[in-house]
């Protein structure tokens, strides 16, 4: 889409999505070979992308946490309305 639109908009907000994953230390790369065994699940990733009120362009890594058992300890939604 940028490409049509001749920027880098989107391209920059997956960016700023990326490293602020990486800042926080979301994910530990365990490198190409790594086998993770019968204890882990594969969990599929996408961007889901939006335009902001202000016209900012907002870009989010989002995973398929549905796949996942849910925690019995700690659950809890939070729910924020403009």
């Amino acid at each position: 889409m940028d490409h049509m639109n001749g920027n880098t908009m989107w391209r920059d907000a997956e960016i700023t999505e990326l490293k602020q994953i990486d800042e926080y230390k979301s994910f530990i790369d365990k490198g190409v070979g790594f086998n993770p065994g019968s204890d882990f699940k594969k969990i599929r990733v996408h961007m889901v992308y939006a335009v902001k009120h202000d016209g900012h362009h907002k870009a989010r890594l989002v995973a398929g946490g549905h796949l996942t058992e849910t925690p019995i300890d700690s659950v809890y939604s939070s729910v924020v309305s403009l």
